[in-house]
């Protein structure tokens, strides 16, 4: 059976991207499900947190540049966990994005590359680079659904409604895109009134389908990086780690209620 793959993405940077793949991952993994995450960033954040930075294994060489790549995906994996791998990421990804311009079926060399291991995971998570370049637009073919995380202010809203547009303007462009599965509101803080009139507005735009679970913004966050661990594995009692546990749930349901819908 295909893994089901989920694009944690948003064109605006700073809003929990790599956080939420390597927590959600990790909390799909605790819970048995054998999990692939993909570093599709050029920075590379969450290979090098991980202390997987290796230059000649990453998925620029499994892409490649002007040329397809000389590796496979699974040349690259790494084991995190049990139930949880990684297809790390590289600077070199820039070049690749670069390269792609004049390379045929530029789209979709992500799609292509994980045909093969599509069958070894239960969920294959991307995290993406926060721009609209090529390297997106080919995660966002390659997946299935489509998480979106933002910060509860007013710039960061704005930049969640340009990126919705563009789920639309990809799917009139190329006949498909991942669909929204949710959005997740991280980094967050209710004190102030301003975040919870923005989280308000949130979860009154039913198109969007906020997740009940948020994620608090804490320094146990970089704490359990500096130990190359997510949250959920460095203190599952925190608050944080049962809100992406939360999520996870939330994530499974989702999925399985809209396959039996499609069924």
């Amino acid at each position: 059976m295909a893994a089901t793959t989920i694009l944690i993405a948003n064109q605006k940077g700073g809003v929990g991207k790599t956080t939420t793949v390597l927590n959600v991952a990790a909390a799909l993994a605790q819970q048995g499900h054998t999990t692939l995450m993909v570093d599709l960033d050029p920075q590379a954040s969450l290979t090098m947190n991980l202390g997987f930075a290796n230059e000649e294994n990453n998925l620029a060489g499994v892409l490649g540049i002007t040329e397809r790549g000389t590796k496979a995906l699974s040349d690259i994996i790494q084991v995190v966990t049990p139930k949880l791998a990684l297809a790390p990421g590289d600077i070199l990804l820039s070049r690749t994005e670069l390269g792609l311009v004049v390379r045929a079926a530029r789209e979709h060399q992500l799609q292509r590359a994980l045909e093969p291991i599509q069958d070894r995971y239960e969920y294959i998570l991307i995290d993406a680079p926060p721009s609209l370049g090529l390297l997106v637009i080919n995660a966002l073919l390659a997946a299935t659904w489509v998480i979106v995380p933002t910060q509860l202010d007013t710039v960061a809203l704005r930049g969640l409604g340009l990126f919705i547009e563009t789920l639309s303007e990809v799917e009139a462009e190329y006949g498909r895109c991942a669909r929204l599965l949710g959005v997740l509101a991280t980094m967050v803080d209710l004190r102030p009134v301003h975040a919870r009139d923005v989280l308000t507005v949130l979860e009154q735009r039913n198109d969007l389908r906020t997740f009940a679970a948020t994620i608090p913004r804490s320094i146990r966050f970089s704490e359990a990086i500096a130990a190359k661990q997510s949250l959920v594995d460095y203190e599952p009692p925190h608050p944080g780690s049962l809100a992406y546990t939360m999520l996870a749930q939330e994530i499974i349901g989702r999925v399985t209620e809209k396959t039996s819908i499609v069924g």
